[in-house]
């Protein structure tokens, strides 16, 4: 999955700027085993900062995560930017759902 997040409210800090526009591209991957257990991983968060000394350096923010399925009720966990290796700190997230549809079998 490739996504490009474009805001028009000013400029910010992300990989493709302009006064008009702003664009920070996303990069994720799924794989499913049976439609039941879901194993996630991907990019996002691309920034261009300023170092001590002047110079400029590029940074990105990973993510893991893992997800189960059971008919209508699912449960994921994310990890952002494990080991700390983006300038934001990291975070466990975890999302209950249930679905109040018919499942077609």
């Amino acid at each position: 999955m490739l996504d490009l997040v474009a805001t028009f409210d000013g400029r910010r800090n992300v990989l493709l700027r302009s006064k008009l526009i702003s664009l920070d591209p996303r990069v994720g991957i799924e794989f499913d085993y049976k439609k039941v257990l879901y194993f996630r991983a991907g990019l996002n968060n691309f920034q261009k900062l300023k170092d001590f000394d002047g110079s400029f350096y590029y940074t990105i923010q990973p993510s893991f995560g893992i997800g189960l399925q059971f008919s209508r009720f699912s449960v994921d966990y994310a990890m952002v930017n494990p080991g700390n290796v983006s300038v934001g700190l990291n975070s466990h997230v975890f999302s209950l759902k249930l679905g109040l549809n018919d499942i077609k079998k």
